[in-house]
């Protein structure tokens, strides 16, 4: 059969090059396995990865599209392994994981003590299947035994700690120090009895103790209280010195652990050897882990019962990639949503035979149909049999037939791409990458031309109405900006009322009250007198995305507001109070300020709102944020905080009004045409692309960016900025954002919890109220279930008093 396939003897095998993906564990375009039935079929051409499921047949479409001919298939099968009775079965058991780190090892340590490896060669071409073929050895080596996998590379790399160099290593002086050799060997702080997390002076060799945590442990500040008195700018923890010259270092200028070149001279400087040194305590990123491990949402109820696990269509959890659980319960919820179903439940096929790039894992909407099949098709979650809900019994490795959850390794591979935050294996905020990702998901389906409509992230969209009124002479100003998410204020309660709830309406209450502006220069009454802004809804999104304001800035720290909030978990929520008019018959518009180019809302639309919203977190004023961005250049947010710190005394009045010479706009630059058409080849106006590029720069990755964040932009407001009459908006495309003409009564549909002290750690967990057919005993069938990373289970009684982002459907 062999000598039938002409591709066979035609086609050059060779070894894959050392930096190729080759996708030999998982299928690009679903979740089977080269343990699941059929196995995986590894293209020899350009090693992607497809099943070979009758149902899907994702290997075969992959030769359909691209015409290559030959795959080396790879199954792997469960030994059958013989248990001796006589040995304890807790010594099978795996390592726990405390080390922030993914260390390579031959996969034949494990994968071959688990599992027999059959491979076989396929001809898509000539249809031949046949194992008796006997592949080079050269090709086994490299894509079945020794390859690393795609998935695993993409691991070691995001695993990578990027820890900078920085300016001020270069400048640690301290020729003039002591022997501090008899201070390491005593192992305390030299202020206090403090004997672990302590941290030693670069330049004068002195031992202080860690900073003091939110609870109470840690160290007494001693280290940065050194840095405070002698400026002295590093300071390295002992404990984690390694005879490579490795080590945790600290800058205090830069406020960042950072890499120290000179770590071996600078410690010899003061009396120790590296070569000496053995680690014996862990790092920060180390500890980070080990606290985030530490930090689970509880899977038993109140009267001690364990939660239930589900499985089935929707029902599907999500695998921690490490620290990842920020963007499961950010998928989790949106997933859930209706717009999101019918555009990525099918179609899967059909997109990437028309798809432009060459591999699926290269492509957004491929990964997001991927990850829709992985959630919805029910395959890849099956509850364990006898299950009591125990970590344990949730485990993979106890059976060979139970897939637990899927591992969205290529979606967030793309989907964070060139992003320096989400890209890697940090505790990220889940609210900033559900917004940063609906992002992503614009883009990509503009990109995709015809499907544009489709773009399910269309129904968080809305327009809010800002009124601004004088009080001396009672005009006012109306303006819309076009948003798709909210921030609601949360009001601090003192420690001993922690159990009082706050009413989530009391929450819209102080968003939507009246802010009293003093000092205003009316370009009416031409006084400096009082004015009030309100702020309020000119339409309602279909899906209403509310952040709740949990982080307040304490001596510089963010810090956690526990507030409990009365949130409904199955009553409906009525905003209609919250809706805005827009002019009326008896109130009279306020003039443009004299000698004005643009309106104070226009020129504030160009604050960048990722960097607003860094700001506006550490606690400083809005107003004096947006301020801040475009006096530095909206570019830098570290550039913005520093202006502020700056300003700190000024901050307890309003910010300036802003005028041209802050923004970036340059009318007069010139644009780079090849950039316009490859704008207007994405779909967007001629017009348009030239706005987007000035104000950018000619950046095109910004000028994008740009383009999505400003849909309402039609680009002739360079030319006639006084169209727009005192609004941001103007165009006709956004009359149709959000909904008007329906009562805006919300019913809450899913929301995400933080556990944890800092925005920049802890753990994210999701609740989703779920339609389980026949089995409901509530609200026609409906559910409320947990999502805790892969464990899903149903909660009878969700706490939506300690949410920290929550999603309203509308009525």
């Amino acid at each position: 059969m062999i000598t039938e396939c002409p591709h066979l003897t035609s086609f050059n095998i060779s070894l894959p090059p050392s930096n190729a993906l080759i996708y030999n564990d998982e299928c690009t375009l679903c979740f089977d396995t080269e343990k699941d039935e059929g196995g995986i079929d590894v293209c020899l051409t350009c090693y992607n990865g497809g099943c070979t499921s009758s149902e899907r047949q994702h290997g075969m479409i992959h030769h359909v599209k691209t015409n290559h001919p030959l795959s080396v298939n790879i199954h792997k099968v469960l030994k059958q392994v013989i248990v001796d009775s006589n040995k304890n079965g807790d010594d099978e058991r795996a390592a726990k994981i405390t080390k922030l780190e993914i260390i390579e090892t031959d996969p034949k340590d494990d994968e071959n003590k688990k599992y027999d490896t059959i491979a076989r060669i396929r001809c898509y071409t000539c249809g031949l299947l046949d194992e008796s073929y006997k592949l080079p050895e050269i090709a086994t080596k490299g894509i079945i035994v020794s390859g690393l996998s795609a998935s695993k590379k993409s691991e070691v790399s995001s695993w990578t700690d990027k820890v900078l160099e920085c300016e001020h290593m270069y400048l640690v002086d301290n020729k003039n120090t002591g022997n501090p050799i008899s201070q390491v060997s005593e192992k305390h702080c030299k202020l206090c009895d403090k004997d672990e997390n302590l941290w030693m002076c670069l330049e004068c060799g002195s031992i202080g103790c860690g900073r003091k945590q939110y609870d109470g442990s840690g160290g007494n500040n001693h280290a940065i209280e050194h840095f405070n008195e002698t400026g002295h700018k590093a300071s390295v923890k002992l404990g984690t010195i390694e005879p490579n010259g490795t080590a945790d270092v600290y800058c205090y200028i830069c406020d960042e652990n950072r890499m120290d070149p000179f770590l071996a001279k600078h410690l010899s400087d003061i009396g120790i050897q590296v070569e000496t040194q053995k680690k014996t305590e862990k790092g920060m990123s180390e500890l980070e882990l080990e606290q985030n491990l530490k930090l689970d949402f509880s899977m038993v109820t109140e009267d001690g019962k364990m939660l239930e696990p589900v499985s089935g269509s929707g029902l599907t959890g999500l695998r921690n990639l490490g620290n990842s659980c920020y963007l499961s319960a950010a998928v989790q919820c949106v997933y859930d949503l209706p717009s999101f179903k019918s555009r990525y439940e099918k179609g899967t096929t059909d997109h990437y035979l028309e798809c432009t790039h060459d591999l699926p894992p290269k492509c957004l909407t491929c990964q997001l149909y991927k990850l829709g099949d992985g959630l919805w098709s029910g395959r890849y979650q099956n509850a364990p049999e006898n299950s009591t809900g125990n970590k344990e019994s949730w485990n993979l490795g106890n059976s060979s037939k139970t897939q637990y959850g899927i591992q969205p390794r290529m979606f967030k591979d793309i989907i964070s791409k060139n992003n320096e935050e989400f890209s890697q294996m940090r505790q990220q905020d889940s609210f900033e990458f559900l917004q940063f990702m609906s992002k992503q998901i614009s883009l990509s389906e503009k990109k995709n031309g015809k499907r544009g409509n489709d773009d399910p992230t269309k129904v968080f969209d809305f327009e809010a109405e800002q009124r601004l009124l004088c009080t001396n002479c009672q005009c006012v100003r109306y303006s819309k900006q076009l948003t798709s998410s909210i921030t609601l204020p949360i009001p601090k309660i003192p420690e001993q009322e922690n159990s009082k709830l706050v009413s989530i309406k009391d929450c819209f209450d102080e968003l939507c009250r009246d802010e009293i502006i003093e000092d205003y220069n009316c370009p009416n009454c031409k006084t400096k007198t009082i004015a009030k802004k309100t702020l309020r809804f000119a339409s309602f999104p279909k899906v209403l995305v509310v952040q709740t304001n949990r982080f307040e800035l304490v001596d510089w720290v963010p810090t956690k507001i526990n507030t409990l909030l009365d949130v409904p978990s199955n009553d409906k929520i009525n905003l209609e109070k919250y809706r805005g008019t827009g002019i009326q018959e008896n109130e009279r518009p306020m003039p443009e300020d004299e000698g004005r180019t643009e309106s104070t809302d226009y020129i504030y639309e160009q604050v960048d709102s990722e960097k607003l919203q860094s700001l506006t977190e550490t606690g400083f004023p809005e107003d004096w944020c947006k301020y801040a961005l475009l006096e530095t250049g909206n570019d830098s947010t570290e550039m913005a905080m520093n202006y502020l710190m700056e300003n700190i005394d000024r901050l307890s009045g309003p910010a300036p009004q802003p005028t041209q010479r802050n923004t970036r706009i340059n009318t007069e630059m010139d644009v780079d045409p090849s950039l316009i058409t490859m704008l207007c080849d994405m779909g967007f106006t001629p017009a348009q692309s030239k706005r987007a590029l000035k104000e950018t720069d000619n950046d095109m990755e910004r000028a994008v960016d740009w383009l999505f964040s400003h849909p309402e932009i039609t680009g002739e407001e360079i030319e006639d900025s006084n169209n727009n009459e005192g609004s941001c908006l103007g165009s006709d495309e956004t009359e149709n954002v959000g909904v008007s003409d329906k009562t805006a009564e919300y019913k809450l549909a899913s929301f995400i919890s933080h556990k944890g002290n800092s925005i920049h750690s802890g753990h994210y967990v999701s609740h989703v109220k779920k339609k389980i057919e026949g089995e409901g005993i509530e609200n026609e069938n409906e559910y409320w279930v947990l999502f805790n990373d892969d464990h899903v289970v149903k909660q009878p009684h969700p706490a939506t008093d300690s949410g920290y982002v929550y999603i309203l459907k509308l009525c």
